[in-house]
């Protein structure tokens, strides 16, 4: 590519020298309006190629572009991190792309476009980097069917509060736990007093070993916590990294069985996610009760 745009500028500019020459041998009106014309419409297609921004806007899933000036040029390529884009640009000042950067953390953000005039002699690449503090966690998936499974609905399940004692009410109670029975008895309003709801404690546990699902499966631990969080108590650990914005697949495996290993199942009823490949070793190295569940979502 980078060949047939060097060939076309100096196809261009051997043009332009043997025209500039013809003239100058044979000096005549014809000549002379065919190297001014060839020149005027030079200085048009390199003009055209010139493009300042004077605003870039990043979010997570969106970059918008503002330019100074419609652009002239036929198509605009821009690159945001490793994402390519192309789009029509002619008479356009504004570009909106959707994009979804990669997991991580971002404290800038590298955007590259590049364009050319419509004969391709020349070329326009501007490259930027965007201070930005982004944070690109999981993509968020639907639980319908592991939420629904048998073992994971007895796991949620919160057990109905018991009925600690019948009192006098009192101004901040709510009227639903009124009992109208023991109030008539007693001709004064009663209510019922409840034990404190006893929430059971999930202990979800991701081990990121290097599979071409890695991140299917962190995706699905992720959406666990943040459904399940919002119902009990959940505590996560993530074997081979510290975060979700930075674990990276681990291909060590033995090292990842070392942290299993050590790692303390008393903290509520167990759920693992981890690759299928896993699971037979996973069920063999510990005696405590756990549930598995693997990149497709689904619990063994």
């Amino acid at each position: 590519m980078r060949l047939k745009k060097m060939t076309r500028l100096i196809l261009f500019v051997i043009g332009f020298v043997g025209l500039f020459i013809y003239t100058m041998a044979f000096p005549g009106t014809l000549s002379w309006f065919v190297l001014l014309f060839y020149s005027l419409v030079a200085g048009v297609v390199w003009l055209s190629t010139a493009v300042i921004w004077r605003q870039i806007t990043v979010t997570p899933r969106r970059v918008r572009l503002l330019s100074l000036w419609p652009l002239l040029i036929p198509t605009l390529t821009v690159h945001v991190e490793n994402k390519v884009t192309a789009m029509s640009a002619f008479l356009r000042w504004r570009f909106d792309l959707e994009t979804q950067l990669p997991r991580g953390h971002y404290d800038t953000v590298r955007i590259e476009t590049v364009g050319a005039d419509f004969f391709g002699f020349f070329h326009q690449q501007s490259k930027r980097k965007i201070a930005v503090d982004i944070d690109i966690y999981p993509e968020i998936v639907p639980l319908y069917k592991l939420s629904h499974h048998p073992e994971i609905r007895r796991y949620l399940k919160v057990n109905a509060p018991e009925i600690r004692q019948i009192r006098d009410y009192m101004f901040q109670d709510p009227m639903k736990n009124v009992d109208w029975k023991a109030s008539l008895r007693r001709d004064k309003l009663m209510v019922k007093e409840y034990e404190k709801e006893s929430e059971p404690r999930l202990h979800l546990i991701f081990i990121g070993y290097q599979s071409p699902m890695f991140e299917q499966l962190l995706s699905v631990a992720y959406s666990a916590l943040i459904e399940w969080q919002s119902q009990l108590e959940v505590r996560m650990d993530l074997i081979g990294g510290d975060s979700f914005l930075t674990i990276e697949p681990n291909p060590d495996k033995a090292a990842l069985f070392a942290e299993w290993q050590q790692m303390d199942l008393k903290h509520g009823k167990a759920i693992v996610f981890a690759q299928e490949a896993l699971v037979e070793e996973l069920r063999t190295s510990r005696q405590e009760p756990f549930l598995i569940v693997t990149e497709a979502g689904e619990a063994q």
